[in-house]
């Protein structure tokens, strides 16, 4: 269960302020066609704690849910009107579980009683991951009123957690509990039962595209899908197959829990470990005219949740704000794009402590 409090830390490398600088000195005035791009992705999803919470092992109000996630991009290079090439950074967690898996792991990180003679059916799903590589993208003009764009990176990839966890576990008193779960998971480090490994290497390719145009006047669409067919190989592996159990775990006398657990099963070294990324998607439609007010529908799919919006733009000092709410999140986002420029913020409270939702996107250049 210690996974649930693993989120990962945007920690980006040197290279890539490094890239930045070196892509803005590319701009000479003999090279009028190169320009430098930069963009800035952090989004990050908790639905049983707040975000500051499930950094501080789940400490605070608890509200329930299925879904943790937080997807981290920095990317910075030179593009044209046909091409572009950078590097980039990034840092992916994605956490499935059901509502009772998060219920009692809230309680036993808060000193709360479990529900006597409850059965909590446990079922934890994680994917983690950290890359630092190269992506190059190529422009396409698929009809006269479109332009696309599509990508392809190619990375080397660090912190490996890919597995699951399932069981059932009940309270037999008011500080002890039993449960039974089987463990399969390859990893990076053991944070479960501590075994000593040596980090795996990897290094993945994944596909991106992005789409925007109009079908008319009064009707304008854009997309990005990220990670198609996202892969990630793995040399040497670690993993755990194993079943746990244990008749007794017991708050010990500084109020802090204590397991001993019994395991039987297999730990190895995967020669070869595949793991497949989770496709992305963030599109929308303006319904209206170019310049009043227009209707804004609006999709994003992350980590195997949708999410659908609605909300208005127009234009503004020469260029277009929008203002979208995604009701399945409780957020509200801002939007600014001019030229060149695209900014979005995102959150549910402006209060840190209470925030479950936090996106902001940041492009200079590309569409």
């Amino acid at each position: 269960m210690a996974l649930l409090s693993h989120l990962g830390r945007l920690r980006p490398p040197f290279f890539i302020f490094a890239a930045l600088a070196s892509a803005s000195a590319t701009v000479h005035a003999d090279w009028s066609d190169y320009a430098p791009y930069a963009r800035v992705e952090t989004m990050t999803y908790s639905e049983p704690v707040s975000i500051e919470s499930a950094f501080n092992e789940w400490k605070g109000d608890f509200k329930g849910g299925e879904r943790q996630w937080t997807h981290n991009t920095l990317e910075a290079g030179v593009e044209t009107e046909r091409w572009s090439l950078g590097v980039f950074y990034r840092r992916d967690y994605d956490l499935r579980f059901t509502p009772d898996t998060a219920e009692s792991y809230y309680k036993v990180q808060n000193q709360k009683d479990l529900t006597h003679g409850k059965t909590y059916l446990l079922d934890l799903r994680a994917q983690s991951f950290e890359a630092k590589g190269l992506r190059g993208s190529l422009a396409l003009q698929p009809a006269a009123t479109w332009k696309a764009r599509i990508g392809l990176s190619i990375f080397e990839a660090s912190a490996l957690i890919d597995g699951s966890i399932r069981g059932q576990g009940s309270a037999i008193t008011a500080d002890s509990y039993h449960y039974d779960a089987r463990v399969d998971y390859h990893y990076s480090e053991d944070l479960l039962f501590d075994r000593q490994v040596a980090p795996p290497s990897g290094w993945g390719a994944a596909l991106d595209l992005r789409l925007e145009g109009e079908f008319t006047p009064w009707l304008r669409g854009r997309m990005r899908v990220d990670d198609l067919l996202g892969r990630i190989w793995w040399k040497d592996a670690p993993y755990t197959r194993a079943n746990a159990s244990s008749d007794r775990e017991h708050y010990d006398a500084e109020g802090k829990v204590s397991f001993d657990p019994l395991i039987s099963g297999v730990e190895g070294i995967d020669r070869r470990h595949v793991q497949r990324l989770s496709p992305r998607f963030a599109g929308s439609l303006d319904m209206g005219p170019k310049d009043g007010w227009a209707g804004v529908a609006a999709l994003q799919y992350h980590y195997g949740q949708a999410l659908l919006g609605a909300g208005l733009t127009r234009p503004l000092f020469s260029g277009a704000f929008r203002l979208i709410a995604w009701p399945e999140a409780h957020t509200l986002s801002l939007g600014y794009a001019k030229g060149r420029y695209q900014l979005e913020f995102a959150t549910d409270s402006l209060s840190p402590s209470e925030a479950h939702a936090l996106w902001l996107r940041l492009n200079i250049g590309q569409i």
